[in-house]
């Protein structure tokens, strides 16, 4: 029962760091582009439609489609890949990924809300709530086992008592 419940917590745990340090990568700005200038917003303001800049070095601040440039992107937040992956017009591009070579123009296709990472971190919500494999076939196994185990002893209990007629010795083989 411990190992089972120690299994579970480990791996909601492992989920939980993974997605929380993917939601303290989130950018909480955008450069959005507004006739020919770019205008600093919240990321939680941004509509589907709208076009930000992300420039070199920079996190993307939300999922969309690049309408403009072409650069190498660090995915590694998103799919674990260690090399990072050539973009161009058309290609999608995840909040939290890195541009690393020039600067693109990201057309919004997701609102914060609904991006990869928003989505992930639900679902480990809904993990937290379920109950895993292990914990379930634990807690079956224990409504089982442990009456069973005391039900053992103080059959063994009267058993040695009744044989020995000595409270001491059934005591001791009971337990």
């Amino acid at each position: 029962l411990l190992i089972a419940r120690y299994l579970n917590l480990k791996a909601v745990n492992k989920a939980r760091s993974f997605v929380n340090n993917m939601l303290f990568a989130q950018p909480k700005t955008a450069a959005l582009v507004k006739a020919g200038s770019f205008v600093k917003v919240m990321v939680e303001k941004l509509k589907v439609g709208d076009v930000v800049m992300v420039a070199a070095g920079s996190k993307i601040p939300i999922d969309g489609v690049i309408v403009s440039g072409f650069s190498k992107v660090d995915n590694s937040i998103i799919s674990g890949e260690s090399q990072p992956k050539a973009v161009r017009n058309e290609d999608y591009v995840f909040a939290g990924s890195v541009n690393l070579e020039s600067p693109i123009k990201i057309k919004v296709d997701k609102i914060a809300n609904n991006s990869v990472v928003s989505q992930l971190f639900k679902l480990l919500a809904i993990i937290e709530k379920s109950k895993s494999n292990y914990v379930k076939i634990a807690d079956k196994l224990s409504k089982v086992f442990t009456p069973l185990i005391l039900v053992m002893a103080l059959f063994n209990f009267f058993l040695w008592f009744y044989l020995t007629n000595r409270f001491d010795e059934a005591l001791l083989n009971a337990v």
